[in-house]
């Protein structure tokens, strides 16, 4: 090949690498739409000790929200009956019965969790607070000793003047950066987590409540799991509760995280179980229970044409503007299709040129393949079977009424037609093709298949044309093959430039003169008295 034919090979190819390598480096964009689903899940079980008296042993339940999807859920409470009922500090699960031999019970729950960032206004303006709203601004009472902790924290670290919300913040990063987290130990005490600028989740939460509600923002604490991997292998999904903050901004509460360092965002790892509790014994109010979390993460991948919509719009480029995915959902079922026609193009190409496979037509082969797809593998092989012998008689029977192209063109119409007819009440009754799909498309592929094969039999021959419809049945059932293949219609829609390297393929085969393989079984007698 010529040095300019080869370049322009080259650049086909490098545009199409250099097109998928900038969205999906440089844009960010996944190469197969794929959205990994943040599933999990969660397993409440209870360790009841023997009683014989009929008990109501409390745990938390997962609350559905907009940041968190309930995807289902499963129980056994070996006998005891369960409600569960709605209160202002969450989902409350409620075994009911007797318990005469020690047993676990367990409520598990599958969620999928996503991030979410709340809006925070730049100024607090003072509020009235209606009743309801006022209990998140009582302060319990204080030893002397918490309260003078309390009031010297605040000379330090909070600035004068009217803006609450600039208190807020400073409070939030003075127990964030200053108090450290320490969870091996419990601290109960504000003076003494003040005193050693350390504490646990819980710790660190009721700090932030009780400083927040001293400068007037209601605020609560929050308990649940913070699903973070686990630290010991052995631990097999146990998890500990975990303590947050919201405080209520602008007519709806906010999340604030001191210990992990989130303010107004609430990861897609939180998952809040009751609000406002301090004491998971509260909750479950029975001395003779222990109770134990249990979270695990469910290995999924699906696939949303929205989700991935929303990542293409997130790169925010002109490039990703023009995608296949904003067309119609009718649209691109359409598309998903026809975009792969040129890869049906290159097998053909390289059977007929490199191979040497003759055919009924330059594309009969394609459009066979799709008449495959549309109705099924098996009843399009079956029903193409039928249609070869009809097309023997209707040939003969055709040729001695000596009717014009048309006419005769428009009976095998209706013979296909009426031999479809047939397939389909087959199909139903005896249920021999039960993956038969009706399709209006493979209706006039058959038909001008079926000419094509009579003029080819009566001007080369029975063996010609055997030789041919062999070829056209192997390329089409190849072809049928590739375009079945998901993984491929994803890349190919996705990626529409990776038609240019179709083109600079079909470029390589086109130059090709070499022999063919058909061609070194032909004349294998002249090879081999060749010296």
């Amino acid at each position: 090949m010529k040095r300019g034919t080869w370049l322009l090979v080259l650049l086909l190819f490098l545009l199409t690498a250099i097109s998928i390598l900038y969205k999906t480096l440089v844009l960010g964009v996944s190469f197969i739409p794929r959205v990994e689903k943040n599933l999990w899940n969660i397993e409440i079980a209870m360790k009841v000790k023997p009683s014989q008296r009929s008990r109501r042993i409390g745990f938390p339940v997962p609350r559905p929200s907009d940041r968190l999807i309930i995807k289902g859920s499963q129980y056994d409470g070996k006998g005891m009956a369960l409600t569960i009922e709605k209160l202002p500090e969450g989902l409350r699960g409620q075994w009911q019965g007797k318990v005469p031999i020690a047993r676990t019970i367990f409520y598990r729950v599958t969620v999928e969790l996503r991030e979410k960032q709340y809006a925070v206004p730049s100024f607090l303006y003072p509020e009235s607070h209606d009743r309801k709203m006022r209990d998140y601004l009582t302060i319990d009472d204080l030893s002397d000793g918490d309260l003078d902790a309390v009031k010297r924290i605040e000379k330090e670290i909070i600035p004068g003047g009217e803006n609450r919300l600039k208190a807020l913040k400073e409070i939030y990063y003075f127990i964030y950066e200053e108090v450290l987290y320490n969870g091996l130990r419990n601290w109960n005490n504000l003076r003494e987590i003040l005193d050693h600028m350390e504490g646990d989740s819980q710790g660190k939460a009721k700090l932030f409540t009780v400083l927040a509600r001293r400068q007037g923002v209601p605020a609560r604490t929050v308990g649940g799991l913070i699903l973070r991997p686990e630290r010991r292998e052995d631990d097999r999904g146990r998890h500990n509760l975990a303590f947050w903050n919201e405080v209520y901004l602008d007519q709806k509460w906010v999340p604030v995280c001191a210990t992990y360092g989130n303010f107004a965002v609430l990861g897609d790892d939180y998952l809040p179980l009751f609000w406002n509790i301090d004491n998971i014994g509260d909750i479950v109010n029975d001395n003779k229970t222990a109770i134990r979390f249990m979270a695990n993460r469910v290995e999924s991948t699906e696939f949303s044409i929205y989700e991935y919509r929303k990542e293409i719009r997130k790169a925010r480029s002109w490039l990703l503007d023009y995608s296949l995915y904003f067309l119609p959902i009718n649209v691109q079922s359409v598309f998903r299709i026809l975009i792969l026609i040129p890869f049906g193009a290159v097998i053909l190409a390289l059977f007929r040129n490199m191979v040497g496979l003759k055919t009924f037509g330059i594309f009969m082969p394609v459009l066979l393949a799709l008449f495959f797809l549309e109705t099924s593998y098996f009843f399009g092989l079956a029903f193409f079977s039928v249609i070869v012998l009809v097309g023997f008689g209707e040939r003969y029977l055709l040729t001695k009424l000596q009717l014009l192209a048309v006419p005769r063109l428009s009976i095998i119409l209706t013979l296909v037609v009426a031999f479809l007819c047939v397939f389909a009440v087959l199909s139903r009754e005896i249920g021999v093709f039960r993956d038969f799909t009706l399709a209006l498309f493979p209706i006039v592929i058959t038909t001008i298949f079926i000419e094509r094969f009579g003029i080819m039999l009566e001007e080369e021959g029975w063996k010609n044309t055997a030789w041919a419809l062999t070829g056209t049945l192997v390329i089409a059932s190849i072809t049928s093959v590739v375009f079945s293949i998901r993984i491929l219609q994803t890349i190919v829609f996705t990626h529409p430039e990776t038609l240019l390297a179709v083109i600079a393929i079909l470029i390589l085969i086109g130059k090709y003169t070499g022999y063919r393989l058909t061609e070194l079984v032909r004349f294998r007698e002249l090879l081999a008295r060749r010296p």
